[in-house]
């Protein structure tokens, strides 16, 4: 099954940065998990569950310079996102992104130092009407399991 967001990438050729666009193809919820010290970010004060948002239009996932930053011009920055079509609210998209972070703590040394910018961020492109806590509890750990693994495959020195 697919779920209905589109994604793009594009890196600057000497891999100084790069940028992967995460756009629903209807707004989706999102919640982001801040486990580093030292993000770069711009707008996350609007997925807080008090702001007006509620849903996002898109994500930009970016970094290593000042043209990563600017991309974001709108929109959302990051290092990790995470997409389900699961019916989940703020809150447990904010629960499944925080327990998918355990994955880079599992795969990535050191991390969540003073120096970090890890944030995980979770997308549910479902109905927002909520999911019993087994299965939120699966969600979550299916979540890291399978950063985990997508880190190790980027990083072949990692292990989970």
């Amino acid at each position: 099954m697919s779920l209905p967001v589109a994604i793009g990438h594009a890196t600057i050729p000497d891999g100084s940065s790069g940028t992967t666009v995460i756009r629903p193809l209807q707004p989706a919820v999102c919640a982001h998990w801040v486990p580093g010290s030292a993000p770069g970010s711009r707008e996350w004060a609007t997925l807080s569950p008090d702001h007006l948002a509620g849903r996002i239009h898109a994500l930009v996932l970016s970094g290593g310079s000042a043209h990563g930053l600017a991309a974001a011009d709108g929109v959302m920055t990051g290092l990790v996102a995470l997409a389900t079509d699961a019916p989940l609210p703020h809150g447990a998209c904010r629960v499944v992104a925080k327990m998918a972070a355990a994955a880079l703590a599992r795969t990535l040394r050191p991390a969540f130092t003073p120096f970090d910018g890890d944030v995980v961020f979770c997308l549910a492109t479902g109905d927002a009407s909520g999911v019993d806590p087994a299965t939120l509890l699966r969600l979550g750990d299916t979540a890291a399991d399978l950063l985990a693994h997508a880190i190790v495959g980027l990083f072949p020195a990692s292990t989970p």
